[in-house]
């Protein structure tokens, strides 16, 4: 690995990391976090989540009329908090004795390639590490891989982890 700096300044000063509770995943977050300790970097973790919509009658027969339960909405909310939570321990719990990792996260819900981008464009990162896969194989071959989408339309260097 190569990593370019300029006098004392290092090139990558906020390390984007996408976490979704995948093994693959947890392993980019180790790797972004090695990153962080020995060049002071900030890291900045993002989980995007989606909303089911109903894509047929049996569907929306199943959630009834009025649409997704608000119960099931706030279960679902809770637990990609926890996706995000558990990262951000990931990293803190290193960090005994050592210097502090700024960290910032950030969880939304939309389009995953999209709102990466958006959020590395808007927070200046210098680095992008992530999972080679997420969570859903299945949905990689239907919707077409989340680190490839990245790998195309970011602004800043990739760091793909297998």
């Amino acid at each position: 690995m190569i990593i370019i700096c300029e006098g004392n300044k290092i090139m990558f000063e906020k390390i984007l990391v996408p976490v979704d509770g995948s093994e693959h995943s947890d392993k980019a977050l180790l790797y972004a976090r090695g990153l962080a300790e020995k060049f002071e970097s900030q890291i900045i973790l993002v989980h995007v989540f989606s909303v089911p919509i109903p894509l047929d009658e049996v569907t929306e027969h199943a959630i009834g009329a009025k649409g997704i339960p608000p119960e099931f909405m706030e279960a679902k909310e809770k637990a990609e908090e926890d996706i995000l939570k558990r990262a951000e321990a990931e990293v803190e719990k290193a960090q005994e004795g050592k210097k502090r990792i700024p960290i910032m996260a950030y969880l939304k819900e939309g389009n995953i390639v999209q709102e990466i981008i958006s959020i590395s464009e808007k927070e200046k990162a210098d680095l992008i590490v992530m999972g080679a896969r997420g969570i859903s194989k299945l949905k990689e071959v239907l919707l077409g891989s989340v680190s490839d989408g990245v790998a195309r339309n970011a602004h800043c260097p990739i760091m793909i982890i297998k």
